[in-house]
């Protein structure tokens, strides 16, 4: 499924009609690469903060209240 015929799109399709296809310069496939490497960064910096045991997570949010 793509952003032009997704589940979201159907479902608000009756409210704000057919929306056409963007002109823009960055395809589906970056745009999900980019997403994806974000959420990697995401998981991988909670585990260094969280699961690493090498950052002392407790100091940090008795600092940050």
């Amino acid at each position: 499924a793509s952003a032009s015929n997704g589940l979201l799109t159907r479902f608000l399709q009756p409210v704000v009609g057919r929306i056409g296809e963007s002109k823009g310069h960055i395809s589906e496939v970056v745009l999900t690469l980019i997403s994806v490497g974000v959420a990697l960064v995401g998981v991988g910096l909670a585990y260094f903060v969280y699961g690493s045991g090498r950052f002392d997570w407790v100091a940090l949010r008795v600092r940050m209240a």
